[in-house]
């Protein structure tokens, strides 16, 4: 009797054993499932966003801060190389300056768009060569602002720009689609469409009167300036003596001079609403 109760006994626990090495399997691959799928969600993009309670405003890859929470560097004069607008881009800008368009808030939609390109742009590259994040892997866009300076700052830790970068990209070249955008304008057409023909950036000038675009690429070892009022020039410097939280491993810092008329954009709560209705995409 006891042999055969031992017997089952021994059965038993070689069954609970079995069981738990079963579940043990199906519990790792289940880990190992929900590890991929988030290495999959990273490599394909996907934003979740959240609000929390903190006072200042934090969305994930974006984040609202005041200029009491991040110092920006703002007020290095223009020196460096000027260079004049190429003609298209000079006659847009004048457009842009001049327009009685109510709805301003584009700028924002088209320069945090541009900031989610540079993050996917170097995402992209680091799929092909890892080392393409050695100088910073969290792929985010930190917006500030400081309302006695009037300054609206929009940072990415996308691809950046080159000098070479900033003067064809920013001036010197006309995109394919200035002159196709002016036609349109000039028709009586919707300022709203300015994105799709890839003019966007210039939308700053609607709530700025001087832009400075702050820039580092992996391929250049210096950060430059790219700076302009929209009086037919711009300048472009390099950017030595900055450091600390102004000194950039990679990625953009565009900084917004706020016109008078403008200031609402200096406020959190236009700010909030706006980043969550221009950040789903």
């Amino acid at each position: 009797m006891k042999t055969k109760r031992l017997s089952s006994l021994v059965s038993l626990l070689a069954l609970v054993v079995l069981v738990l090495a079963l579940t043990g399997t199906t519990t790792t691959t289940t880990r190992t499932q929900s590890e991929q799928a988030q290495k999959t969600r990273l490599c394909q993009g996907e934003r979740t966003w959240s609000w929390p309670s903190a006072s200042s405003l934090r969305l994930s890859p974006f984040t609202l801060a005041s200029a009491a929470e991040t110092e920006t560097e703002t007020e290095t004069e223009a020196k460096g190389e000027t260079f004049t607008f190429q003609a298209e881009v000079s006659r847009l800008l004048d457009i842009i300056i001049n327009s009685l368009y109510s709805n301003k808030d584009i700028f924002l939609r088209e320069l945090i768009s541009n900031a989610s390109d540079a993050l996917d742009k170097i995402r992209l590259l680091s799929l092909k060569k890892v080392s393409s994040l050695d100088t910073g892997k969290d792929l985010e866009v930190r917006i500030t602002f400081d309302k006695e300076k009037k300054v609206l700052s929009i940072r990415d830790t996308g691809i950046g720009m080159t000098k070479d970068d900033l003067m064809s990209n920013l001036g010197t070249i006309a995109k394919s689609g200035t002159s196709a955008f002016i036609d349109t304008v000039a028709k009586g057409g919707d300022m709203n469409l300015i994105g799709q023909f890839g003019v966007g950036f210039y939308s700053a000038f609607l709530a700025a009167d001087k832009v400075q675009v702050v820039s580092k690429h992996n391929d250049d070892p210096k950060q430059h300036v790219w700076e302009s009022t929209a009086d037919g020039n711009f300048a472009i410097y390099e950017d030595a003596d900055a450091e600390g939280d102004a000194k950039l491993d990679r990625g953009t810092q565009i900084n917004l001079f706020i016109k008078e008329e403008a200031e609402e954009y200096l406020d959190q709560n236009v700010l909030g609403k706006l980043v969550s209705q221009h950040s789903q995409f």
